[in-house]
């Protein structure tokens, strides 16, 4: 059995799991895992990661950032709570398959009235078999 494994800029070697490491963009990983419908309710994160591949995808680790936006940018804090938290489903995604995933953060976000976060979920890597 190959195993690819698809890393956004960096290359990790993982001994005799790893046949081929390849690197790709963000842009090139983005198209080959997509992520859907994503809500973000009292720092929960939800969605739906999609495999556009004709390959079983394994470690799909998502990268979830929380980005704090300042109510007056022009005078910010000192100490901006945003933050990037990863997230690794615990299930293969089969050749265009899909599963949902929801991302509890172990510390909850800060409620604060100084400004407000924009969260996101991107793909960070992800190993694919077959």
């Amino acid at each position: 059995m190959q195993r690819t494994v698809w890393l956004a800029g960096l290359v990790l070697l993982l001994g005799p799991l790893a046949r081929a490491a390849e690197v790709v963009s963000p842009a090139q990983l983005d198209e080959r895992v997509a992520i859907r419908d994503v809500v973000v309710h009292d720092g929960t994160v939800s969605g739906t990661v999609v495999n556009t591949t004709g390959r079983t995808l394994e470690h799909v680790k998502l990268v979830i950032e929380h980005q704090w936006l300042w109510r007056d940018e022009f005078h910010p804090g000192a100490d901006s709570p945003g933050r990037v938290d990863y997230y690794t489903l615990p299930d293969a995604i089969p050749p265009h398959g899909q599963v949902p995933f929801t991302y509890r953060p172990s510390e909850p976000l800060p409620e604060r009235s100084d400004g407000h976060f924009v969260t996101s979920v991107g793909v960070a890597s992800v190993e694919e078999v077959g």
